[in-house]
């Protein structure tokens, strides 16, 4: 188990998310709210400074408790970032919604 302070567990949130759009056939399971984001980051260990399971309203708190959100933005979601288009680009040729 890995206990993480609310910096350190903002940016497994960020890795998680750029991890989900970049490699979507390794992800353990669809990550469409915090629920499912908890899932995902319990599942590999992740739990907050107090070392207790993460859930949503604890990843509601650490997001909000991050000053500047900006600074852990990874390259892939740049818009004028090539893998991204590119991944958009094959989503919408399989009928699938497209990353923003």
């Amino acid at each position: 188990m890995q206990e993480l302070s609310n910096q350190e567990l903002f940016r497994e949130i960020v890795f998680c998310l750029e991890d989900a759009i970049v490699r979507p056939y390794t992800k353990i399971c669809p990550i469409r709210n915090y629920e499912d984001l908890a899932f995902v980051l319990n599942a590999k260990g992740m739990r907050n400074s107090r070392g207790q399971e993460l859930n949503k309203k604890s990843i509601s708190k650490c997001i909000n408790r991050i000053e500047n959100k900006n600074d852990y933005i990874p390259e892939i979601l740049e818009p004028n970032n090539f893998l991204l288009k590119h991944l958009n680009i094959q989503r919408i040729q399989r009928g699938e919604h497209y990353v923003q």
